[in-house]
């Protein structure tokens, strides 16, 4: 994960942030599915529509914070964290 440089990071990259009650939509989503074979599909179970760029920074967020885990490799999204 050190290697790998978060989106969340970079503000030249990032058109619009998520507003926190997304953020929390995104992290229940993740939470209620325990794991999803991938990012898209994650993204398309989501209550609400969300730009997939915001979806990704959200995504990004919650990997930094502890609370998911990304499989690069496999795009499986999994959630590690309680809080």
């Amino acid at each position: 994960m050190v290697a790998r440089q978060l989106q969340i990071l970079r503000d030249d990259d990032v058109l619009r942030y998520p507003r926190l009650d997304t953020v929390i939509m995104v992290e229940k989503a993740v939470s209620r599915a325990g794991e999803c074979p991938s990012k898209t599909s994650l993204w398309k179970s989501l209550p609400k529509k969300v730009m997939y760029q915001t979806f990704c920074t959200i995504l990004d967020y919650l990997e930094y914070s502890n609370k998911i885990a990304v499989r690069d490799g496999l795009g499986t999204v999994t959630c590690v964290g309680t809080g």
